[in-house]
């Protein structure tokens, strides 16, 4: 099911003069941090994270919290609960990657096996109509008229241990996806690979932008990412994972040189969503790039909701001074 979203509106709200000079107080407190920068080759854009992108999304103030962990002062520590949390989801990330790992190197090895398999099987073949034919005909080749066939018993053979090899794999790959419920499609990048050099993060220089998505998966032509989100199971996907989603295909549409029709968005193993990449997204994205280099450059930040539920499952609520239940009080 593809889902056609309107990415063009977000939630907004205004805080009260009070949560506002708490918040001015504070982002002048960071103010003094340096945000991380990283320059492009092409470019003297700050680089943002996909996954920037998506605390952004979920919150601007709690995207600009998360930047002051990488300066001299270090915020309020999460919660027990939001701590448990994330040390599970990093877990369930962790897991989920070393199974696509699996995955491919285990699909890797099929198509190889099969390469082989009908490279020795034709060999085979050859041979023994070679041996017949020269047997058939009286000439003497060969000291023993069955070296040939031997020879082509020997390559069928291995022919076979190889069907065997790749047989075993394949189920292996079969078991794997099914306990990952993995994305159809052959997994050509992991995004846990992302500091071995045959992965690299995806980088995008026109953007300014880099990430790496939890796989990227080949199919029917088309190379899409895919991101898992683990915890519980929205009723349909959430904004900010559609934001980092379009970060993605925009990585992918650069490195591969074709833009992905959509990407995946998986909600554990129970829910599944394809997201249309058109270029409502592309215009969002560059949108929110814009504004967030924007805030790294003004520093003055602020929530943009009015929803105290949201706030209850942010990580960096303790120390906020937008909070919701503290504008309430």
């Amino acid at each position: 099911m593809v889902v056609p979203v309107d990415l063009t509106k977000t939630p907004r709200g205004g805080a009260g003069d009070a949560q506002g000079a708490r918040a001015r107080s504070e982002t002048a407190r960071a103010g003094s941090l340096a945000p991380p920068r990283v320059t492009p080759l092409s470019s003297d854009l700050p680089v943002i994270s996909a996954a920037d992108l998506e605390k952004y999304g979920y919150c601007p103030l709690s995207w600009w919290r998360s930047l002051v962990e990488h300066g001299a002062v270090k915020p309020p520590a999460p919660p027990k609960e939001s701590a448990e949390k994330l040390a599970a989801g990093k877990k369930a990330h962790e897991e989920a990657g070393e199974g696509l790992k699996e995955i491919r190197s285990g699909e890797q090895v099929v198509a190889e096996s099969e390469s082989y398999i009908w490279v020795f099987a034709g060999v085979a073949v050859g041979l023994a109509f070679v041996g017949f034919a020269v047997t058939a005909i009286g000439l003497q080749v060969w000291p023993e008229p069955l070296i040939p066939i031997v020879i082509s018993l020997v390559w069928l053979l291995t022919a076979v241990l190889l069907f065997r090899l790749g047989l075993k794999y394949y189920e292996k790959v079969k078991a794997k996806r099914a306990a990952l419920a993995a994305a159809e499609g052959a997994v050509v990048y992991v995004g846990e690979g992302k500091a071995i050099d045959e992965d690299p993060a995806l980088f995008s220089h026109r953007l300014g932008l880099v990430g790496a998505p939890d796989s990227v998966v080949e199919h029917e032509g088309q190379f899409i990412p895919v991101e898992l989100k683990t915890g519980r199971v929205p009723k349909g996907p959430l904004f900010s994972h559609i934001l980092q989603l379009a970060a993605y295909c925009a990585l992918v549409e650069e490195k591969y040189g074709k833009a992905p029709p959509y990407g995946l968005i998986q909600y554990g193993k129970s829910a599944e969503f394809e997201i249309e990449y058109n270029d409502d997204q592309r215009r969002l994205l560059e949108d929110k790039l814009r504004e967030m280099r924007g805030a790294l450059k003004s520093k003055d930040v602020h929530r943009n909701h009015n929803r105290p539920g949201k706030c209850a499952g942010c990580s960096r609520r303790e120390g906020c001074p937008e909070r919701l239940d503290r504008a309430a009080a």
